[in-house]
């Protein structure tokens, strides 16, 4: 059964390398050596994560609403210590990541195996909601389109992704969220393209010209 928890839980999540030290500061014991995705219960109430999505060491916390407040007060008192993560920035390292976003990668018509989110599907457990999509797109056919980053030539992607810079052949692909990342220093961007066109180091055309597929994460040494 699904249940709204929106008013008995809030989720609070603290990444980078000092992450731990800091909870500890605000009297939260995260416990040394918490395996990625494992959680823990927390003293007062809530359990804690550790979070690796971004890349970075992270331990997001669910708690009850007040607890959560008093938190991010204490954490607020810290000051320049501890800069609150802007929307804009987890977006690029998002991105960088090579993490879809319900809303902007994901849709409802999106298949997790289009999205490169194989890494999140059982094949052992038992039913589930869409696993004979899931099923039949592992087994059989395969899916036609794939995730992959995009690397403009020049300025932001605009327009459909074509296979031939004349543009007269049916779309091949599109891009989703981009943004301009401070590890490559040029604009990137998520997106999909037909899967005969996802090998890094295809090129495709956009309206603002070039556009070369890379592998993802962007953070990988081979998509630099």
């Amino acid at each position: 059964e699904v249940h709204d928890r929106t008013t008995t839980r809030a989720v609070l999540t603290v990444l980078g390398p000092e992450a731990r030290a800091v909870l500890a500061r605000v009297d939260v014991a995260v416990p040394d050596g918490l395996p990625l995705h494992a959680t823990a219960p927390l003293a007062g109430g809530g359990v804690v994560v550790a979070d690796g999505t971004l890349g970075l060491t992270g331990y997001e916390l669910h708690l009850p609403p007040p607890l959560a407040d008093a938190l991010v007060a204490r954490l607020e008192a810290l000051g320049a210590e501890v800069p609150e993560l802007s929307v804009e920035a987890r977006e690029i390292v998002r991105v960088e990541e090579g993490i879809p976003r319900d809303g902007h990668e994901l849709d409802m018509d999106t298949l997790p195996l289009e999205a490169q989110l194989q890494h999140a599907i059982s094949l052992t457990k038992g039913c589930y909601t869409g696993q004979e999509v899931i099923a039949r797109a592992t087994h059989q056919g395969g899916v036609n389109w794939t995730m992959v980053g995009l690397v403009p030539q020049r300025g932001p992607v605009v327009g459909a992704l074509h296979a031939a810079e004349a543009r007269g052949d049916k779309a091949a692909g599109e891009a989703c969220t981009q943004v301009w990342s401070a590890l490559l220093d040029r604009p990137v961007a998520l997106g999909f393209v037909r899967t005969a066109q996802a090998a890094p180091g295809t090129r495709l055309w956009a309206d603002s010209g070039a556009v070369d597929v890379v592998g993802l994460p962007f953070t990988a040494p081979m998509s630099r």
